[in-house]
């Protein structure tokens, strides 16, 4: 980890990156509304050149581009608060997991920080695998920060309350963000001290350090044709289910899904729900060969419902677990008027020896 402002707390078990991706839409951190599933199926598009064009020096776009995708020339940030792009692959278990975190166009062209981030780790049995996204606030300087500390401590967090609690389905998710939001608040005063605001306090935080966050608890040494997924969120970053036959089923709630008017707020730590049982969370099975998807809106806004050619595309081209370089530039596909951050971590079954 670089920086000055490391986060000192060790974790137990192996865990993902510290550092985050990239910014979300301006918005502020206050409620939104109730979850609404979602379930879409799209056909399969015929595998051509034409329909995955490359844009400019071949990168990859789905559809028109837009022009920022060709024209942007990407600025350094300070690379103290973390990297232009993340990436991983692997296998444990019964999964192959990739996963890519990428600065998108608006931080690229400002020289702003991404303030996505992603986290895992598993379990010492190897048998569930715990994977958070999170998204920090664009309005908060400090967002980015809030990210990357959701991300690289949550995983430990939930692997502790799964074997306290001995269920997956007895989580007490509550609890676990109530304690990523004290860190948050902890940490994130101490960042407004260092940054000159001497009469900082914990008040002040929320305004400046916010982040969406979904945590996914994924068996991965499933007994049959189904693998067991508890989940919780805050904030509108998603989770999709995608089947062999390109039907993708959406698992929290598909973002501003009725209403006629799009809202621009989330909830987001350290904010909490005032009551436990108003935070969302659900345990259900998936088939063990269905791909598991957990992104930022960054990508879950061109998604939509998963009706159009966003679902078509990514279904097609992600059948099968790319190489990560290739994920993250897959992840990172031009679509005119979407300019933020991308982040997208994917489980997939696995299908070699």
């Amino acid at each position: 980890m670089t920086g000055q402002h490391a986060i000192p707390d060790e974790l137990p078990g192996p865990v993902g990156p510290l550092w985050g991706a990239p910014p979300a839409p301006e918005r502020s951190a206050q409620p939104s509304p109730g979850p609404v599933r979602g379930r879409a199926t799209v056909a399969r598009p015929v595998a051509t050149r034409t329909a995955l064009d490359p844009g400019k020096d071949a990168r990859w776009s789905i559809g028109d581009p837009g022009r920022a995708f060709a024209e942007v020339v990407p600025v350094l940030g300070d690379p103290a608060e973390g990297p232009d792009t993340i990436a991983d692959v692997g296998t444990v278990g019964s999964v192959h997991l990739v996963a890519a975190s990428v600065r998108g166009l608006s931080h690229q062209q400002n020289g702003t920080p991404r303030q996505d981030s992603y986290g895992f780790a598993y379990t010492a049995d190897k048998a569930w695998l715990v994977v958070v996204v999170a998204d920090g606030v664009s309005a908060g300087p400090l967002s980015h920060r809030a990210a990357q500390l959701v991300a690289r401590h949550a995983p430990g967090r939930v692997i502790a309350e799964f074997a306290e609690v001995g269920d997956v389905g007895a989580i007490d998710w509550y609890k676990i963000f109530e304690d990523l939001a004290k860190r948050v608040l902890r940490i994130g005063q101490k960042l407004l001290i260092e940054k000159g605001a001497a009469e900082a306090a914990v008040e002040d935080v929320p305004d400046a350090m916010a982040t969406t966050a979904t945590i996914a608890v994924v068996e991965i040494s499933p007994p049959g044709d189904e693998r067991r997924v508890a989940y919780a969120w805050l904030g509108d970053s998603p989770i999709w289910r995608v089947d062999n036959e390109g039907v993708w089923q959406c698992l929290t709630e598909v973002k501003n899904a009725g209403q006629d008017v799009p809202k621009s707020s989330v909830n987001a730590l350290p904010r909490l729900p005032s009551e436990p049982v108003k935070l969302p969370h659900d345990c259900r099975s998936i088939p063990a060969d269905a791909m598991l998807l957990l992104m930022t809106d960054g990508v879950g806004d061109p998604l939509g419902a998963a009706d159009g050619e966003v679902a078509a595309r990514l279904a097609e081209v992600w059948r099968r677990p790319p190489n990560m370089f290739r994920f993250a530039e897959q992840v990172a596909f031009g679509r005119k008027s979407f300019d933020d951050d991308r982040t997208v971590v994917a489980v997939w079954p696995r299908t070699e020896p």
